[in-house]
């Protein structure tokens, strides 16, 4: 569904997931992890200039019973910083961080040299 979206709004969608054992998270929270992160790049791209590649990356993998989600997306203000979720005018970044502390993990996003970029990593069997 994010696939046919971002390619109606002239995004490409580039992924890689390799999870196999998705463990106690539940198909809603997972599901709600690929789709804010997906919006949130994809709301990021709607407003880069016209000439700049409008691009997410989204990778997925599963280690020592974690599994890690980064997204990466250009952004039109480059400036490096940290954002926060408190800092956010929608909740994305409030799902996300909430999901992660639900599951003993991390949330964060940052902007560094002109790429947001995303990571949430949850306990799948604590």
């Amino acid at each position: 569904e994010k696939e046919k979206q971002c390619e109606a709004d002239g995004i490409a969608l580039k992924t890689n997931i390799t999870v196999t054992h998705t463990g106690r998270i539940s198909k809603a929270h997972l599901c709600s992890i690929f789709s804010n992160l997906t919006d949130n790049a994809a709301h990021e791209c709607e407003t880069l200039p016209p000439n700049k590649e409008r691009i997410i990356t989204l990778n997925a993998a599963q280690k020592n019973g974690f599994i890690s989600v980064i997204c990466e997306n250009p952004v039109k203000d480059g400036r490096d910083r940290v954002l926060k979720p408190s800092d956010s005018s929608g909740y994305g970044m409030k799902i996300l961080r909430d999901i992660a502390k639900e599951y003993d993990g991390r949330y964060s996003c940052e902007i560094k040299g002109g790429v947001c970029t995303s990571k949430i990593t949850i306990n799948i069997h604590k």
